[in-house]
């Protein structure tokens, strides 16, 4: 059992699933039926054999656009029902809906197609009345709209013309002359936008050189347009003496702002009166129409029979399932009433395609799909991996740098405890990671129950076994560093005893801390200078540790690949390169550490002394020796040096010579094969030639079918040339070029990429002294004070929850988050990776639906967010 898991593991996350890749016949009569059940399963990756055909003149392109005008249509019906508040019912799983399929063809006993065509033809009719009811309620709420503003402006108007008779004054303090308001005067109303209104009423100024009255006034309240959009509005009232010239240029004017523009009548009550009928009559006959709309949509929101779902839902994942069919048959070639293509099936599902190929015969009485398997082709298989919720987001970090290539080591292993691992080290914190740690525990045990309430933590769904990790090793790496939101805390005995007469701690004899720092160095005054020293260290270490694993993994990847000349060219130099110099630094700070200095009369030797000594004065020790005598320290080193030394022509200069050498081998195997494969199909195609020759005099149809049938199959003997390998091309310049990138590139990259893990220190140091600068500007003066309030120790505790919860638990969760995606993309994926593979897109409705179900669900999160934030 535990060699079978082990297996396991090693095809289903470090190396993708084994590919075979298979020829696939179907009757085209058959087609729909077979596809239909091979659809069930998410284990075929289907070739493009058209894809050199525009998609227009592709067989089922007419069907494709019909399911395309049919998402459109539901996607104009769902924006009416999402406007009505009908909230729309999915299925309960897709698995159920794959099901409620099957059983209601065989209640109704109608096949796919006419089916399609009757959802077809009741969108097409929902649509139309949709349409047409939601333009003419539209057109009623727009004349709504401008009778309740006629309303509201003749309302004004005539209180303002009442105003202005007694008093025949601006009451507004607009300037205007004075003016008799009896006879020959005029007026003009109606509303503007209200960021317009000074606007307007300085170019009136202008234009009438002072000879209008121009009043403003904002409305009550804001009008709302179809859409639900607040369009703030004021009413203006000009007023001036009657003449045409003047009239027609305050008339244009008014046109240029005015949305709408209201005659003022001579007897204004009446005119109240008829606009108040008139908004009554456009008030009930809304209201009827509302109705009749809702009540259409009503019906598709209910559930469909024998269904747990919405009419409208059935319909639109019906179509999404068609559709899916539809493009899948278009990858395939027709021949003489057959669909032929090629398809990828993973080895270990092999046989359960084939059961549903034996059942098809069977239970169906059809003539099922054909799959045989082709072994000698060049193509490279997709890359497939065993993922669950687990694996997935770590999965998606790399997906996002590249793809694994078919065969190559998948990073995804070891980025599961990499990445968490590292983001503790920058964000170390036993509260901060506890805090981190319940967050992501709360989204575990609630994700249902936040999905459903379409709760904003709902985005963390997907990612929350990635924060659970990344709590984890921030709270462990806190314990580490004995540190809990700044302030030390003495779980154990502390090893040290203050001294006050000499203000210093003395280490017990023979005391050893159990687990992580001693509190006392929490109030030592040399606690910066300690931490510092470690955390740089151990920033080198895990940096050096991880950077080993890449080429360790490129060695393992060589070995897969049986590439003799990348293994021992490549990796052996490379991993002599790194340990030989890094690893032996590595070991230096091992060695130091594990040193009780005290005992030796000088101070311990300097690491970075002794590296600059070995590279530029060969091994050279200083008075100190780090381990032995000087004589031993000095030997290894200068052997050390030598064999990083040597590793580098070993990478530059054997490498493009050898596959050059090879080269040269291959492609004479490969001539012969390739000249072998071409006259097999020079052959066929002659075969076919001629017994096509043979019918050119017959006038008969049956005959001429038959021409017609021969041809196709001359011209699809030229579509097995896609499993011939393409003519190789060696440029030996261009080889050794990239030979000697390669080489420079990891020669300088080790030693900048070493230097690059300094950010784990950096970025702990930093978390670790704001942690401290908030303690002690906020909760720190409530603690001190001589007679500390319960209030103020409430406020400072608040204000540092708030300052923690902005700064560290949000912006530097953040940072640290890309500084140790950064760490694996650029300094550990970049010693093994290349990330050019292809993914395994398999056939399947349940991945479509599922496709469709995230993206309806982003869409629903997405509006929920802009939602609120536009509430705050």
């Amino acid at each position: 059992k535990g060699r079978e898991s082990i297996k396991y593991l090693e095809m289903s996350l470090f190396r993708s699933e084994e590919m075979g890749l298979y020829s696939i016949t179907l009757q085209k009569d058959y087609a729909w039926d077979c596809m239909q059940e091979l659809g069930k399963l998410d284990c075929m990756h289907f070739l493009d054999l058209n894809r050199h055909e525009q998609v227009f003149n592709r067989t089922f392109a007419s069907l494709i656009k019909r399911c395309d005008e049919s998402e459109r249509r539901i996607m104009f019906i769902e924006g009416e029902c999402e406007r009505f508040g009908l909230k729309l019912k999915h299925p309960s799983s897709i698995d159920s809906f794959l099901a409620e399929m099957e059983d209601s063809a065989r209640v109704k006993k109608k096949d796919s197609t006419a089916y399609f065509e009757e959802i077809e033809s009741q969108l097409e009719l929902n649509e139309k009345f949709l349409v047409e009811q939601t333009k003419k309620y539209q057109e009623m709420f727009e004349h709504y709209n401008m009778l309740v503003q006629y309303k509201y402006v003749m309302a004004k108007t005539a209180e303002l013309i009442a105003k202005s008779r007694e008093s025949q004054v601006d009451m507004f303090t607009v300037s205007a002359p004075q003016m008799d308001m009896g006879a020959g005067i005029c007026y003009i109303s109606g509303t503007i936008a209200k960021e317009d209104g000074l606007r307007f009423q300085r170019m009136l100024h202008r234009a009438t050189r002072n000879n209008a009255l121009t009043i403003v006034h904002d409305l009550q309240r804001p009008i709302e347009d179809y859409h639900g959009n607040k369009l703030p509005k004021a009413m203006y009232l000009v007023i001036f003496k009657e003449g045409s010239k003047m009239k027609e240029k305050i008339n244009r004017i008014c046109d240029s702002f005015s949305n709408e523009k209201f005659e003022v009548p001579t007897d204004i009550m009446q005119k109240q009166e008829e606009i108040e009928r008139s908004l009554q009559d456009t008030r009930n006959l809304m209201k009827v129409t509302r109705k009749e709309i809702r009540e259409k949509v009503s019906k598709l929101v209910e559930k469909e029979v024998g269904s747990q779902a919405s009419r409208l839902i059935h319909m639109k994942w019906f179509i999404v399932k068609e559709k899916n069919l539809y493009n899948t048959l278009n990858m395939l070639k027709i021949e003489n009433y057959l669909f032929k293509g090629l398809c990828w099936i993973p080895l270990s599902r092999e046989q359960e395609v084939m059961n549903i190929v034996e059942n098809l015969q069977q239970t169906r009485n059809i003539v099922g799909p054909k799959l045989l398997r082709i072994f000698d082709h060049h193509l490279t298989p997709p890359t497939w991996f065993r993922t669950n919720d687990f694996i997935q987001p770590f999965h998606d970090i790399v997906n996002t740098l590249g793809y694994p290539s078919y065969g190559e080591a998948n990073p995804t292993l070891f980025t599961i405890v990499t990445f968490p691992f590292l983001f503790g080290v920058m964000f170390g914190d036993a509260c901060h990671g506890l805090v981190l740690l319940s967050i992501a525990t709360y989204v575990c045990i609630r994700k249902d129950y936040l999905i459903k309430s379409k709760s904003m933590l709902a985005g963390m769904v997907d990612a929350r076994y990635l924060l659970l990790l990344m709590g984890i090793f921030a709270t462990f790496c806190g314990i580490m560093y004995n540190d809990f939101a700044s302030v030390p805390l003495q779980v154990f005995k502390s090893c040290y005893t203050s001294d006050f007469e000499k203000s210093i701690a003395v280490r017990d004899p023979g005391c050893i801390y159990p687990f992580g720092l001693d509190p006392a160095w929490g109030s030592s005054k040399n606690l910066l200078s300690f931490l510092n020293s470690f955390k740089m260290k151990f920033s080198v270490i895990a940096g050096v540790t991880q950077m080993g694993l890449g080429v360790i993994c490129k060695g393992l990847n060589g070995l897969h690949f049986k590439k003799s000349i990348d293994i021992w060219f490549e990796f052996v130099p490379q991993i002599i390169f790194l340990a030989g110099f890094f690893g032996y630094m590595i070991l230096m700070i091992f060695i130091k550490w594990g040193t009780d200095w005290s005992f030796v009369d000088q101070q311990g030797p300097s690491l970075i002394t002794g590296l600059i000594n070995i590279g530029l004065n060969f091994g050279m020790v200083g008075p100190v020796p780090l381990y032995g005598d000087g004589g031993s320290q000095q030997t290894i080193s200068r052997i050390i040096m030598i064999l990083t030394v040597i590793s580098v022509p070993w990478m530059l200069v054997p490498k493009p010579f050898l596959l050059r050498a090879k080269f040269n081998r291959e492609y004479e195997a490969l001539k012969d094969s390739k000249s072998h494969a071409l006259h097999a199909m020079e052959g066929q195609r002659l075969v076919y030639q001629k017994q096509r020759d043979e019918y050119q005099g017959s006038e008969e149809m049956e005959e001429e079918e038959k021409i017609a049938e021969m041809k196709k199959e001359e011209e699809n003997v030229h579509d097995i040339s896609i499993l011939i390998p393409p003519e190789p091309e060696f440029d030996m310049g261009e080889i050794f070029i990239h030979q000697a990138i390669e080489t420079i590139e990891f020669v300088l990259g080790t030693i900048s990429n070493t230097a690059s893990y300094l950010r784990l220190w950096a970025l702990s140091l930093a978390h670790a002294k704001l942690a401290e600068v908030f303690f002690e500007f906020t909760l720190m003066p409530a603690l001190s004070a001589e007679e500390p309030s319960p209030v103020q120790i409430f406020l400072a505790f608040v204000a540092l929850a708030g300052v923690t919860f902005g700064v560290l638990m949000c912006m530097d969760v953040l940072e640290c988050f890309l500084h140790a995606l950064r760490l694996h993309w650029v300094e550990f994926y970049n010693k093994f990776y290349k990330g050019e593979g292809k993914p395994f897109t398999p056939y399947s409705f349940k991945v479509s639906l599922k496709e469709l179900k995230a993206e309806d669900q982003s869409q629903q999160y997405l509006f929920i967010i802009i939602s609120r934030l536009s509430q705050f």
